[in-house]
């Protein structure tokens, strides 16, 4: 009997990586640069906004920017390019048709969510209330969001939470129920 012996042939190795998830992208809005570099994009989208309309062709530099800016306070603060970023954003957002319904879903909770300035979005919603179409606007789009749904979306909850707190829209529940009230 012979006996039988197996060569052990060595198998090819097979590399496996393991790839690391992705880093998270830093925000624009966390460092200043970014936020400087945001907000004169906000701004210079507005002024093209603006000289689209034949009477408002205006010609704008950086030392534009920075005299608009500084309305806002110190070039050099982080706070002041903030606020200047959210008047001019919700400036840009107000002049800017579009649905109720997206401005609501994308504009103001994906976007800010997405974009990273989803702490900044209680601030550009008191500038956008400052417009007087507004109001109108937001409670437009909520109504057909809810008669759409039929329940209150869960993803619409920070949007809902910084409307309810906004001095500006609670100011003017206030006057348009003080309205009613002197009308009946």
């Amino acid at each position: 009997m012979t006996a039988y012996s197996a060569k052990r042939i060595p198998l090819p190795t097979v590399a496996t990586r393991v790839h690391a998830p992705p880093k998270p992208t830093k925000s624009a809005f966390v460092t200043l640069q970014g936020l400087k570099e945001r907000t004169y994009r906000t701004w210079k989208s507005l002024h093209q906004l603006h000289s689209l309309t034949p009477n408002l062709l205006t010609l704008t530099t950086d030392e534009d920017l920075k005299q608009a800016i500084r309305q806002f306070g110190d070039l050099r603060k982080k706070v002041t390019w903030e606020n200047a970023w959210c008047a001019l954003y919700a400036q840009l957002i107000a002049e800017t048709p579009g649905d109720n319904v997206r401005l609501i879903r994308q504009t103001f909770t994906a976007c800010a969510q997405a974009e990273g300035w989803s702490h900044l979005m209680p601030q550009v919603l008191d500038n956008f209330l400052e417009d007087d179409d507004a109001k109108a606007c937001i409670r437009n789009g909520l109504e057909r969001i809810f008669q759409e749904e039929n329940e209150f979306p869960e993803e619409l909850a920070p949007f809902a939470q910084a409307l309810a707190a906004s001095p500006l829209f609670q100011q003017q529940e206030s006057m348009s129920m003080l309205a009613s009230a002197a009308v009946a």
